[in-house]
């Protein structure tokens, strides 16, 4: 009775979770959609590669904080369910002193990066100095988003993942308001959406401390809690996270690098074009999965092995329907898209190389949520050494098909996704299945959900397209839009059960009274 009891509290927090991460996803699309395509025209498209290639920079330096944040949340977490409260205090102390030493260290490491940048890539001569601002406001970025990230632990804490989402939202509109009025006023650079970005950092700092203020009132900095040891159980955990995202870093991170040192700057601009899409739709995944974590956190906790199944297959076949329309849709339409999006570019090799990209993507889809059992059952060191593992000989076999074969940006964008598929479907969805005492092959069911789901839209979009043909922004449109309506009924026809048929009907009916209830429980913001 109380795994169903949780299940209906937890319905409702997860539409609004759903609807808070498409808002935000869709929102940092439309900034994309809008802006890049001007970029290109106004400055080209090896200055626009500059502009994924600063965030990745910024990610590398950033793997020194990871260590602090990933596991923050789970350790607060789970002391606050067990009744120790003086113990979670201390974490979140720990923590915040934590995050004040690293910022030095980041900005030590960012100051030294972008003095010697022309000396580390190739840049063209009448873009270093643009290039090296938009390096140093990417890296002033993630400096200020480990504020943020301390602001915004509460969400996870409270399990209120979604108001975390809403501030995003919100910092997104505000963001791309200042691009506009920048692109407006002032001569094109590339640097100018750094610039808002960091712009925002005030705003989502005030968003994060006023709902910690509202939601978790108890939970403070005290000096006198600050605890070394406290520190060290949460650094012994999250250093493998740390070793993880290094692991991510040479799997996925440095096809750009490697394009710009390899083949060309150009080459670099292109596959950074080719990857919007499918990185939109993997950030919107991501959005989703941290949606469940808290709620898994939780059952974990108390050992609600029952109610933590029901939420896994739940996030596997949410995630599987909602993860595989775009991808199929940008596969079938993908070249009348990049042809309207950037006429200047050669839209059929930047829709090969998106569909290369995406198909791992869209496997991956429904399986996504299994991430969140390495952080609950404290069991990243396995998931860190396999990533690294396989970053390792993707590095490796990507570095022999350029020297070997006349692949490549194709290899480029290829290797990466092959390996990483490889790694899921021989030790991250075993393993983890095996982690919370189910048997290694249950969460292979994530996988077949993502292929039927994709096989699905596919199969629609094709016929759509077929009828249709779009060759212009309306019909493309209105193209997708069949398709991905027509997907999302189908597919949640053929997966969902009965039981979450109705469920998904009844949530359905209730979206407007939900959000209103949201809305009254909310004091007015100071």
């Amino acid at each position: 009775m109380r795994v169903k009891e949780a299940q209906t509290r937890g319905g409702a927090k997860f539409l609004i979770n759903l609807f808070a991460s498409i808002l935000l996803i869709s929102m940092n699309a439309a900034v994309h959609f809008f802006f890049t395509p001007y970029i290109v025209r106004a400055v080209g498209v090896e200055a626009n590669g500059f502009v994924q290639l600063a965030a990745n920079f910024a990610q590398y330096i950033s793997l020194i904080t990871i260590a602090v944040s990933s596991m923050s949340g789970r350790f607060i977490t789970i002391a606050i369910e067990k009744g120790d409260l003086e113990k979670a205090g201390s974490y979140y102390t720990s923590i915040f002193w934590a995050y004040v030493a690293l910022l030095g260290i980041m900005v030590i490491l960012s100051t030294i990066v972008t003095a010697q940048l022309d000396s580390l890539i190739n840049i063209p001569a009448q873009l270093v100095s643009d290039v090296k601002i938009l390096f140093g406001f990417a890296f002033a970025n993630y400096a200020a988003a480990n504020i943020v990230s301390f602001c915004n632990t509460v969400f996870f804490v409270a399990d209120r993942v979604y108001l975390q989402q809403t501030g995003k939202a919100g910092t997104e509109l505000i963001k791309a308001s200042l691009i506009i009025l920048l692109f407006s006023l002032f001569y094109p650079k590339i640097w100018y959406m750094t610039v808002a970005q960091l712009t925002v950092v005030p705003v989502a700092v005030i968003w994060g401390i006023w709902n910690k203020n509202r939601l978790r009132p108890d939970l403070r900095i005290r000096n006198n809690l600050f605890s070394l040891r406290r520190l060290k159980e949460i650094v012994s955990a999250g250093i493998w996270r740390s070793v993880q995202s290094a692991g991510v870093m040479f799997l996925t991170g440095l096809d750009l690098p490697i394009c710009n040192l390899f083949i060309s700057p150009a080459a670099m601009g292109v596959l950074a074009l080719s990857k919007t899409v499918p990185m939109l739709v993997e950030n919107l995944n991501s959005q989703i999965v941290v949606s469940f974590a808290p709620k898994l956190t939780i059952y974990y906790a108390n050992t609600h092995k029952e109610a933590l199944w029901l939420d896994l297959k739940r996030s596997f076949k949410m995630l599987a329907i909602i993860g595989t329309i775009p991808l199929a849709c940008l596969i079938v339409f993908g070249r009348v898209f990049f042809s309207l999006w950037v006429p200047g570019q050669d839209a059929r090799e930047l829709w090969i190389l998106s569909i290369l990209t995406c198909i791992q993507v869209a496997l991956l889809a429904g399986v996504h949520p299994i991430n969140n059992i390495f952080v609950a059952a404290n069991k990243i060191k396995p998931q860190a050494i396999s990533v690294i593992i396989s970053g390792a000989v993707s590095t490796t076999v990507l570095l022999t098909a350029l020297r070997f074969t006349k692949w490549g940006v194709y290899a480029v964008a290829g290797t990466s996704g092959v390996i990483n598929l490889a790694r899921y479907l021989i030790y991250a969805i075993p393993a983890s299945a095996s982690y919370l005492g189910f048997h290694k092959r249950r969460f292979y069911i994530g996988v077949l959900y993502s292929a039927i789901c994709v096989s699905i839209a596919l199969a629609i979009g094709a016929i759509v397209k077929f009828i249709l043909k779009p060759d212009n922004w309306g019909v493309w449109i209105l193209s997708c839009g069949i398709t991905a309506v027509a997907s999302l009924f189908a597919s949640a026809g053929v997966i969902l059960n009965r039981r979450e048929k109705k469920a998904l009907f009844r949530l359905a009916r209730k979206w407007s009274s939900i959000f209103r209830k949201q809305r009254e429980k909310f004091p007015p913001f100071p």
